[in-house]
This record gives C-alpha cells, sequence and structure tokens, in this order.
C-alpha cells in the first residue's frame, strides 16, 4: 500500500525489493523449461511466475501510487526507465505464461536486465537525492525559524530593558513596574538560551 511509505528511501527499497527477483525469476524459467522434469521444476516454476507478478504490480501500480503519496514528480528520464521497465516486465510475463526455454536468454539478457537495472538505478539516484534535498530544505527552515524566534526574544528583553529604565525614573510609583519589567527581561534571557540550544542541536543533525 502506498500510505505505508514514510518518505521517498522507503519507497526506493520496497520497490528494489519488489523489481530486482524478477531477473532471476526469468532466468529460473529459463533453465526449467530446459530441464524437461516438469514435476520437479513446477514449483520452482510457479515461484518464478509470482514474482515476476509482483515486480510488474510494482512497477506498474505500488511504485506510481508511492510517488503520489509522497508528492515527488519524477523527472522525464526516469519517468521513460519506468515505461521501459513495465514494457519489459509485461513481455517476460507473457513469455513466462507461455513457457520459456533457452531460446529466450537473448530477451533475458538484451532486453529485461537493461531495462530493469536501468529503472532501478535511475530510480535509486534520484529518489535519494530528493529526500535528502527535502531533508535539507526543513533543516533550513527550522534553523531560519529559531533565528526569527532569538530575534523576536531578543527585542523583546531590549523593551524590558528601557522599561526598566522609565520605571527607575518614575521612582517609587514605578517600582511595581520595575518587577514586571525585570522578570520579562529574565524571561526573554532564558528563551534565547533555549532557541540557541536548539539552534546548535539542529546545525548537527
Amino acid at each position: 500500500m502506498s500510505d505505508a511509505f514514510h518518505d521517498l528511501p522507503a519507497l526506493a527499497a520496497t520497490t528494489f525489493r519488489g523489481i530486482g527477483p524478477s531477473r532471476i525469476a526469468a532466468m529460473t524459467l529459463v533453465v526449467l523449461g530446459d530441464t524437461g522434469d516438469v514435476a520437479a521444476s513446477k514449483a520452482h516454476a510457479r515461484l518464478a511466475r509470482d514474482r515476476i507478478a509482483a515486480a510488474l504490480t510494482t512497477v506498474a501500480d505500488t511504485y506510481p501510487a508511492g510517488l503520489t503519496a509522497l508528492g515527488h514528480s519524477p523527472t522525464p528520464a526516469l519517468a521513460d526507465a519506468r515505461i521501459k521497465a513495465e514494457q519489459a516486465l509485461r513481455e517476460l510475463s507473457q513469455r513466462a505464461a507461455k513457457g520459456m526455454a533457452p531460446t529466450d536468454t537473448g530477451f533475458c539478457f538484451d532486453v529485461l536486465e537493461p531495462a530493469v537495472s536501468g529503472f532501478l538505478d535511475k530510480m535509486y539516484q534520484e529518489l535519494t537525492e530528493a529526500h535528502e534535498e527535502a531533508v535539507a530544505a526543513e533543516r533550513y527552515d527550522a534553523l531560519d525559524a529559531v533565528k526569527r524566534v532569538d530575534a523576536l526574544g531578543r527585542s523583546i528583553r531590549m523593551i524590558a530593558i528601557n522599561a526598566s529604565i522609565e520605571a527607575a525614573r518614575a521612582g517609587d510609583s514605578g517600582r511595581g513596574f520595575m518587577v514586571i519589567a525585570q522578570e520579562i527581561k529574565s524571561l526573554a534571557g532564558r528563551s534565547e538560551e533555549l532557541m540557541h540550544d536548539v539552534y546548535t542541536h539542529i546545525e548537527q543533525t
């Protein structure tokens, strides 16, 4: 399910697991087609066909749905690579349904392998880079927010200092206001210290 993908690397890993085994499955069917021992190879052939079906579902449905759920638009190069991989896997599925033989070796090496490997390589690189860029952007936004809060804290502290000065000038009548201004100044100072700690933590992660 696409809603299980919490980020692009998770989608990339699931896509790898779903599609990667199709290449071994294809060669398994080629080899089994040359054994002539139907009884011994039946279970292995069924497993190979299941893996091919799972790979086709992954590239045609699960992966595109995951991209949509995560809000990522693939580059034209990656989109084209996915189409080629899907086409190759569909042809493999058709060949598997009819029964594969050593004559299908050329298809496996010349068509299936380049299409699947090309897609997986591009997919992993693009999704990894996109994830890293998103993390960097979030980190920048967090640091910027901390800077703005810190600046606000400094402004409040300056206001409190000015208020203390005015309260001192007012003498006894400003004594109550002086206490409040000092408390505001103290709170602003603690807020600045907290923001500095948060900023340092974000920078180190």
